[in-house]
């Protein structure tokens, strides 16, 4: 046989490529049957769709907002904000 006459480094090398190839197999296997029995995803109503609304969803329509437009501008680009304006007079001036 031919075999006999192969040198320690190419056992050494085929060893090595039966290994991965054996690693490769066991990877590909698994990955298979983790998809084969992954559970389906549940689905989500389609945009068209629209779930009726629960006790939440009732609430959240009917709520309106007590302080619709009577917050004041924070901006301070679009407003002035200095509260101690008109207050303090400057001695010295």
């Amino acid at each position: 046989m031919e075999q006999e006459n192969i040198n320690p480094e190419q056992k050494n090398n085929m060893n090595l490529i039966i290994a991965v190839i054996v690693i490769a197999v066991l990877i590909l296997a698994g990955a298979w049957w983790w998809q084969k029995n992954k559970k389906p995803e549940t689905t989500s109503p389609q945009i068209g769709e629209q779930e009726p609304a629960g006790l939440g969803g009732q609430l959240y329509e009917s709520v309106n907002n007590p302080i619709e437009g009577k917050v004041p501008e924070t901006n301070p680009f679009k407003t002035e904000t200095n509260p101690l304006k008109d207050v303090y007079k400057n001695p010295f001036e």
